[in-house]
This record gives structure tokens, sequence and C-alpha cells, in this order.
């Protein structure tokens, strides 16, 4: 990754049901992001009494795709990667909000390493000051497709 044009294309996707103002500020902060090169697909899960089109004229610069029911959220992202392009996908919840770099160091990491398959960044509690969801798990195990969570409720250190 010496330069812009060669650093790889990263598609966000998110299911949006409902929680517009939700969606808006994970589309807030995805406007301050600094990887150079990404995309963002919404689907729209059908959700009755909105219309999905008011996110397209507030941040135009998003795929809209509108699904005429409710997949869930695992129907709803299969809509968009049936149609992405980036040669990475991050699924990305609505109610998530992220830092400026965050992208940075995923990508990094994904072209440092091709044996690579899947990261995630550290997830911090929204609501509870410096508070880790989630920062590292053991590799998934091949027959039961778990793995361990490490760091849940532990307090940051910054």
């Amino acid at each position: 990754m010496s330069t812009k044009q060669e650093q790889p294309l990263v598609t966000i996707v998110t299911v949006h049901y409902d929680q517009q103002e939700t969606t808006y500020e994970m589309l807030d902060s995805l406007r301050k992001v600094t990887y150079p090169i990404f995309e963002t697909f919404i689907i729209d899960n059908a959700f009755p009494s909105s219309s999905p089109f008011v996110i397209k004229e507030k941040y135009p610069e998003v795929e809209l795709m509108i699904s005429d029911k409710n997949l869930g959220f695992a129907g709803g992202n299969n809509i968009a990667l049936k149609q992405v392009k980036g040669d990475y996908v991050l699924l990305l919840n609505n109610d998530t909000e992220v830092k400026p770099y965050f992208l940075d160091s995923l990508v990094a990491l994904m072209e440092l390493d091709k044996n690579i398959g899947i990261v995630s960044s550290k997830i911090s509690h929204f609501y509870e000051d410096n508070t880790i969801q989630y920062a590292e798990a053991s590799p998934i195990n091949s027959i039961t497709s778990r793995g361990k969570h490490y760091e849940y409720k532990e307090l940051e250190q910054n």
C-alpha cells in the first residue's frame, strides 16, 4: 500500500430498520473517516412507517437499497453482498459510531497478511465511558465455528 491509488476499496454495509436518527449518527461518523477509498451500502429492511429516501437525500454518497420485506439482519446484508465491489467488506451495525482512523488499521492488517480472513476493531460501550465491549478473540474453532472473547467490560487503558 504505497499510494492511495493502490489502496483497496472497502465496502461498508449496514441494515436499517427504523432508528433513522441512529443511522444518521453512524453516517455522520463515516463522513469523518480518514481511509480514502470506501463505499457505503444502506439496506432499508422494509420499515413501514418512515420513508427510506430521506437517508439518500441527507447522504447522497450512500447506495440505498430497499427490501420489500423485513429479511432480518442476515437477509438484509445478503441483499447488498450480491452487489458490492469492495476488496474488503465491513458489516457495520447501524447503531455504531466509528473513529475517523478505524478503517486504516483494519485494512493495513488485512494487507499485511493475506492468510487473515476476518478482522474486527475494538468496540467500546457507548453509554459506559472507557468500557470495552469487544477487543479480541481466540482463533475460531474449525468444528464449532466459535472463539472465546476477551476483555469484555474491562476498562480501556488509554
